[in-house]
Parts: structure tokens; C-alpha cells; sequence
């Protein structure tokens, strides 16, 4: 609820005259503060025409999630009178009929995080009568966590999220979390790099049997930026290549190619043996092969004999 806002339109129905029916033509007047001593006249307490009732400094107090109080203030004794409801369209009313310039209301059983509407009217003994514009207040509303996911169900970090204008940053397992947000349909915006995401969550439904709050959790999915992509996986290829050159550099690559070469000989012709059961020109024996691979020292590349095509291994 914006206090600021209905005090503001309480006053200003007050002093500008916003009075619907009254018995008496005199409207209300408000002295302009003195600049040399403003103390004189305090803003907040306008001077009115005692002819005529006025309502002013509105606000609300102790909001809960089914509950606030209203109060108000009058330059004459009059009765309390609030009609409020969910919309502009009043469906509730709450009368006092004391005569006070100090008022005070308490509505109750009221939904949580729901936005009401709400008029004060007010008359006095001689039957002079004031009624405020429309105000409004907002009551508690819900915690919502929303979870932000690529079409590969993993997390998206660092993507900003905007809800009702407010924006948060999802943490590295992709969450956000917004406080005391209001019930009904809630358009969600994602925004991850040069890609925006449209989304929406239905918040404060209840279950149709329990008539119990659902979890307030929801997880939307959102498409990745598409640079952050490229350099994910080219971070990941330096990786490898980092990898591979410190695993090289601790052993004798020249070693490396020699028994790598012995590893592909002996398995095609292990191919070649199962196929022709070695009666073909050029095939190794398992023998051969393994008394190659068993040497007790492998041979540098340069001091490898070439394998002459016409000749057995």
C-alpha cells in the first residue's frame, strides 16, 4: 500500500473542497505557510472553514497479511464511514457513528497480498457531510523464488530477472527470490546477455481442497546468451589443449608416437587374423606383434625401419 499516497489524496480531498454533498456552500480553504515562520502554519494541519467538514492526513497503519488500520482526521466531529473492496466497486462497509476528529478503523479478513480500494466519508451533528477519493493499500503480500533454467534443465547464473519493475540477479544455481509481491498473474522478463525471455507465474494460487497456499517456487526456462555460449566452449577447448600439452610435457612424446603406432598395427591385425585367419600376404602373428610390444626398449621414430609394402612386418 502507498501510505504516502492516500494520505496525500485524503488531504488533498480535505483542503481542495472534494466534498460530495454538504449543507452548507463554503468550501474548505488552506492558509498558505508563512515563509519568515513556518511553524505558524504547519503543513500538515490546514486551516478549514469550520462551516464546512473535512477529511485529511490519511494513512494506514499496522498492515498484516489479513489486516490494516486506517486512520484519519477531521476539522470537525463527525462519524467514521470506509467502503473498500478489491476494486473501485466497494463491496464492504464499516461504519462508526461517535463523533471524533481523531478516527481509527480496523479492517480485518482481508487476503494476503491483495491491492484494496478504499473511500472515508464522514458527517457531523448538523448533518455536514465530506467524502475522499478513491485511496488504496496493498495488504502483506507473498515471498516468491523463482529458478532460471536452459532448455537442457541446467541453471543460468548471473541472468537478470524484472518482476513489477523490480530486476534480480540469479545466484549460481539460478535462483531469485522477491519479497512481498502481490497475488494474480505476474509477467516475468529474463534478460541472459543479447537474449531476452518472456515468461509469467501465477502467484498466491490455493489449492481448490485444502483451499492451502501452492509453493511459491517456480522455475521458468529461458534461452542461453548465445556468446556466452561460444566462449564456454572455447574456454573448454583451451582447457583440453592445456591438458594435453602438460601431459606431453612430463613424457617423451617421440615414445608416445612409437607405442601408439605398435597399438594400431596390433589391432588391425588382430582384425585381419580374425577375417583371414592369417593366410594373407602381410599379416602379422600375435607372436610378431607381441614380441614387438613386449620390446624391452622402444625404438625412437628415427631409428624405426621403414615397412616395406612387399615385405612381412
Amino acid at each position: 500500500g502507498s501510505s504516502g499516497g492516500s494520505g496525500n489524496s485524503g488531504s488533498s480531498g480535505g483542503s481542495s473542497g472534494s466534498t460530495r454533498s454538504s449543507s452548507s456552500s463554503n468550501k474548505s480553504s488552506t492558509t498558505p505557510p508563512s515563509s519568515k515562520n513556518p511553524s505558524t502554519n504547519p503543513i500538515t494541519t490546514p486551516v478549514i472553514n469550520n462551516s464546512s467538514l473535512s477529511l485529511y492526513n490519511i494513512n494506514e497503519t499496522n498492515v498484516t497479511t489479513n489486516s490494516v488500520t486506517i486512520n484519519w482526521q477531521s476539522n470537525l466531529a463527525s462519524t467514521s464511514s470506509i467502503n473498500y473492496g478489491s476494486s473501485i466497486n466497494y463491496t464492504n462497509n464499516l461504519v462508526d457513528d461517535n463523533y471524533v476528529t481523531t478516527h481509527s478503523a480496523i479492517l480485518s479478513n482481508l487476503s494476503k497480498g491483495t491491492k484494496y480500494h478504499f473511500e472515508i466519508s464522514g458527517k457531523t451533528a448538523n448533518n455536514l457531510t465530506d467524502t475522499t477519493s478513491d485511496n488504496t493499500f496493498s495488504t502483506q503480500g507473498f515471498t516468491v523464488t523463482i529458478k532460471i533454467v536452459d532448455n537442457k534443465n541446467k541453471p543460468i547464473a548471473k541472468a537478470q530477472v524484472v518482476v513489477n519493475g523490480k530486476t534480480e540477479i540469479t545466484d549460481a544455481m539460478g535462483y531469485v527470490v522477491y519479497q512481498n509481491e502481490l497475488s494474480g498473474n505476474t509477467q516475468v522478463k529474463i534478460i541472459d546477455g543479447n537474449q531476452t525471455t518472456t515468461d509469467s507465474i501465477n502467484i498466491g494460487q490455493k489449492n481448490t481442497k485444502t483451499n492451502q497456499y501452492l509453493s511459491q517456487t517456480f522455475t521458468l526456462t529461458a534461452s542461453r546468451n548465445k556468446v556466452a555460449i561460444i566462449y564456454y566452449f572455447v574456454g573448454l577447448g583451451a582447457l583440453l589443449v592445456m591438458a594435453i600439452t602438460l601431459y606431453f610435457s612430463r613424457r617423451d612424446w617421440k615414445q608416445e608416437y612409437v607405442e601408439i603406432r605398435y597399438l594400431v598395427l596390433k589391432t588391425f591385425t588382430k582384425i585381419r587374423e580374425g577375417i583371414f585367419f592369417s593366410k594373407l600376404p602381410g599379416a602379422m602373428t600375435k607372436m610378431d606383434v607381441e614380441n614387438k610390444i613386449n620390446m624391452p626398449q622402444i625404438q625412437k621414430p628415427n631409428q624405426v625401419n621403414h615397412i616395406d609394402k612387399d615385405k612381412k612386418i
